[in-house]
C-alpha cells in the first residue's frame, strides 16, 4: 500500500488507489497522511476513472457462467491435476448460484491454471478447454490484456473489492463473447401404428367407400 521515505509516505502499488478511486474517497489518503507521493511507475498502472463512473458501472460489468454450475464443475474436473483438483476441494471455485456470477478471484484462479497448468502443459490445455467452455468471456481475449504475475496475485485475495474492481476494468477492454446457441431439438418421429391400428383404419375406410351418397334423381 504505502511505505515510508524521505519525501513522506509513498504508493507503492496500485490497490489502494484502485479501491478509494471506485469508492469516490482519494481524499481519505490526503486527511490521513496530509502528503502522500505517488511515484509515475504506479501513477500509469491506474486507470483514471471518475467516482461518478465508478458508482454508474455498479458492478454491472462481471465474469458469468455460459453453462449451469453443475456443468462448470463437470468442465473443471476434468483438469488432470492433482493440485488443481485440491484447490477446487478447498473453495478455490465459487459461483453465485442465483445469478451465476463467477467470483473475480476464481476468474483469476482459473485463467492462471490456462496459462500455465503449474508447469503441465496438457494441464494448461484443459484448464483452457474449460475457461472457454464455461465463462462469457474467451481464455485468448483476457490473456491479451491481463498481466499473468497481476493475476496470480489477485486470485488469492481475501477482500473482493480489488480483484473485482480490476477485473471489471479488464472487461470494458474485452469484445463481448458471441455464444452460439446450440440448434433447436426436433421431436422423435410418432411411432409407427400398431397392426390393431391399421386393421381399425382399414375398416373405417372399407366403410366409408360402401356407403354411397343418396341423390335425386
Amino acid at each position: 500500500m504505502t511505505s515510508p521515505t524521505r519525501s513522506g509516505p509513498t504508493v507503492c502499488n496500485t490497490s489502494c488507489l484502485i479501491v478509494l478511486e471506485a469508492i469516490g474517497r482519494l481524499d481519505l489518503l490526503q486527511q490521513v497522511y496530509q502528503q502522500l507521493v505517488i511515484p509515475p511507475a504506479v501513477g500509469r498502472r491506474r486507470k483514471p476513472i471518475t467516482s461518478s463512473e465508478a458508482t454508474s458501472r455498479g458492478g454491472n460489468v462481471c465474469v458469468k457462467l455460459i453453462v449451469s454450475p453443475e456443468e462448470a464443475a463437470a468442465h473443471l474436473h476434468d483438469i488432470e491435476h492433482s493440485i488443481c483438483q485440491r484447490s477446487i476441494r478447498l473453495g478455490r471455485w465459487q459461483v453465485d448460484e442465483m445469478t451465476l456470477e463467477v467470483r473475480p478471484q476464481s476468474v483469476f484462479w482459473l485463467y492462471c491454471w490456462a496459462k500455465t497448468g503449474m508447469g503441465s502443459d496438457r494441464a494448461a490445455e484443459e484448464a483452457q478447454r474449460a475457461f472457454d467452455a464455461v465463462l462469457d468471456i474467451w481464455f485468448n481475449d483476457l490473456d491479451a490484456v491481463v498481466d499473468h504475475d497481476r493475476a496470480r496475485g489477485l486470485r488469492y485475495y481475501l477482500n473482493k473489492d480489488v480483484p473485482e474492481v480490476e477485473l471489471r476494468e479488464l472487461l470494458e477492454q474485452l469484445p463481448k463473447k458471441e455464444r452460439v446457441d446450440a440448434a433447436p431439438v426436433l421431436p422423435p418421429p410418432p411411432p409407427p401404428p400398431s397392426v390393431f391400428e391399421r386393421i381399425k383404419a382399414a375398416r373405417a375406410k372399407s366403410g366409408q367407400a360402401a356407403e354411397k351418397p343418396k341423390t335425386d334423381l
